[in-house]
């Protein structure tokens, strides 16, 4: 299991609960070199006692983690593509488990908000690429006049 946060020293939240629950986890950032990195990722799929890794923005790119299938979602992202993209990195093609991602959003809060924004881009960003309905008539309608 990975537990996404964007602010590493904000880490000693999810710590101490899982100190207090007697829960071992590993923990990869922007702190350790690329190699650090994949040698602690090695460590973490190799270990028998350590199931949740906490994982900040180094996470988002370049690190295949499909040997896990939870992702926690703990800050929000500014757009889908991100939130697509870090969950990429425990999902890949041909994998057979199934991935589930958890996003933990305050009520009442900004995290509402922002998490909204994040979901309407990928939603109009869909819009734009794929070949829906609505774009199609869109773009029937549309004489592409360049201003």
């Amino acid at each position: 299991m990975f537990v996404y946060l964007a602010w590493p020293q904000e880490n000693w939240i999810v710590q101490s609960a899982l100190d207090e629950a007697g829960i071992k986890y590993f923990e990869v950032n922007g702190k350790a070199e690329a190699k650090a990195r994949t040698k602690l990722l090695d460590r973490f799929r190799a270990s028998k006692d350590m199931f949740v890794c906490l994982l900040s923005n180094v996470g988002m790119v370049g690190l295949n983690l499909a040997f896990a299938n939870i992702m926690i979602i703990v800050d929000n992202l500014w757009s889908q593509q991100e939130y697509d993209q870090l969950i990429g990195r425990v999902w890949r093609h041909g994998q057979r488990k199934e991935v589930i991602a958890y996003y933990l959003i305050t009520k009442d809060t900004s995290d509402v908000f922002f998490s909204n924004v994040s979901l309407d881009k990928g939603y109009m960003h869909m819009v734009l690429t794929a070949k829906s309905g609505a774009l199609s008539k869109w773009r029937r309608l549309t004489d592409y006049t360049v201003y």
